[in-house]
């Protein structure tokens, strides 16, 4: 099909606005690669090539203000195979990281 053994790039953006005042947890799974900026911040790297599969990445914890739009920002590059590209985000869940809200994104 079009959209796998292709080779492109996508950029998406938009804003982001938290509906609380809190402690936030962005999380992508990709394949091939992925980079995400918030409010001009890199907060996930995950643009190396990846010919593995599915792989996740995770933001540090974030503290973000309620109602306020972040300008988000996401790279996404394919290179062959199969291709997926999700971003996650998790608020004051009581995940200890990145890594608890992929794995429960991930399973549901």
């Amino acid at each position: 099909s079009l959209w796998t053994n292709s080779t492109y790039g996508i950029r998406w953006t938009g804003y982001f606005v938290p509906p609380k005042t809190g402690n936030y947890y962005l999380c992508t799974c990709s394949d091939d690669g992925i980079r995400v900026l918030l409010d001009g911040n890199h907060v996930i790297d995950g643009a190396s090539y990846n010919d593995q599969g599915d792989r996740f990445w995770g933001s540090p914890n974030l503290s973000l203000e309620a109602n306020r739009p972040y300008p988000i920002r996401v790279d996404y590059f394919q290179s062959g195979g199969g291709a997926r590209a999700q971003l996650f985000f998790a608020y004051n869940n009581g995940a200890s990281s990145w890594q608890n809200v992929c794995t429960a994104k991930n399973n549901d």
